[in-house]
């Protein structure tokens, strides 16, 4: 067992299908926040040399919580999920 903070920082590795989720919910949040002057290309996310993506914990939670289901196509790859600040 160990102690992890949501603050902390993780990396995955998205699916198409996961992709597909993060674009969906970056545009949906750019549309809510269309009077703030944000380039039309602006994406706050991007993979990495090896693909993988970092998310805060939290963050990683509340975009694909909802996706996460018995049977659902899968998200990140292998459901591996690295864990970059320490682990207590």
């Amino acid at each position: 067992m160990f102690n992890y903070n949501i603050n902390d920082k993780i990396k995955v590795k998205l699916t198409e299908y996961g992709k597909d989720i993060l674009q969906k919910y970056v545009a949906d949040a750019m549309r809510k926040l269309k009077h703030l002057d944000v380039p039309d290309d602006y994406f706050p996310y991007s993979e990495d040399e090896d693909g993988y993506t970092e998310f805060q914990m939290w963050t990683f939670m509340r975009i694909f919580g909802s996706h996460f289901f018995v049977g659902c196509p899968s998200i990140i790859e292998h459901n591996k999920i690295i864990f970059i600040d320490g682990v207590d």
